[in-house]
């Protein structure tokens, strides 16, 4: 009897401790997850505003390629003359 109390003692820190360690460690898992969570609604915001500066850049670069296109057409309405032709003729 005497040798069987301080293992009960032992037997029942060790049990406590395996406890506490079972709980941190789903509190661990728990604040983990918590932060993951964090991060993704964060990536989804930043993604959608970034989904909108795309959209406007791409705006706007097709605005500038229909500007440089109607530049273009612009141009070779004016470089076109009103009596010569735009064939060669090579046969004569």
């Amino acid at each position: 009897m005497q040798v069987a109390l301080p293992r009960t003692y032992e037997a029942s820190k060790t049990v406590l401790d395996q406890q506490q360690n079972a709980l941190s460690a789903q509190q661990n898992a728990n604040a983990d997850a918590e932060k993951e969570a964090e991060w993704k609604r964060k990536a989804v915001v930043e993604g959608d505003n970034i989904d909108k500066m795309n959209l406007n850049e791409r705006g706007r670069e097709n605005e500038q390629q229909r500007q440089r296109r109607k530049k273009k057409q612009d141009e070779k309405k004016k470089s076109a003359h009103p009596y010569k032709g735009k064939r060669i003729d090579v046969s004569g």
